[in-house]
């Protein structure tokens, strides 16, 4: 099964977005605006770790440089407890991996770059 990207929330501030299946995907900083946005400069977001179910490797990395890293078979949700952002690389596309079948759920904050949500 390939590995698909769903975009399960978009706000102005915040993106939540769900891999499931196995393989590699590139999600580009550009395509997160939410209805209304435009991007105004050079895009930049950290990334939450939410959720992820693997049975093989998962690894999450931005400008070739690894964000997260869950090896082997894992069962991992963060349900309502606040972690960390990883805010390194910020200008750089997220880049997604699992080799094996699995779900990925993470939360990626806008820090700057896109508009502010137009008010009708």
């Amino acid at each position: 099964m390939a590995l698909v990207k769903t975009i399960l929330k978009a706000t102005p501030t915040e993106v939540i977005i769900k891999w499931t299946g196995s393989g590699a995907d590139t999600l580009t900083l550009a395509s997160l605006v939410s209805t209304g946005q435009t991007v105004t400069g050079t895009p930049a977001a950290s990334i939450d770790s939410v959720s992820v179910t693997s049975s093989g490797d998962t690894t999450v990395t931005r400008n070739a440089v690894v964000a997260f890293q869950i090896n082997g078979n894992f069962d991992y949700n963060m349900g309502s407890v606040n972690t960390g952002s990883v805010a390194e690389n910020p200008g750089s596309d997220i880049v997604v991996n699992m080799v094996a079948l699995g779900t990925l759920i993470l939360r990626v904050r806008k820090i700057s770059g896109y508009s502010a949500q137009k008010q009708f």
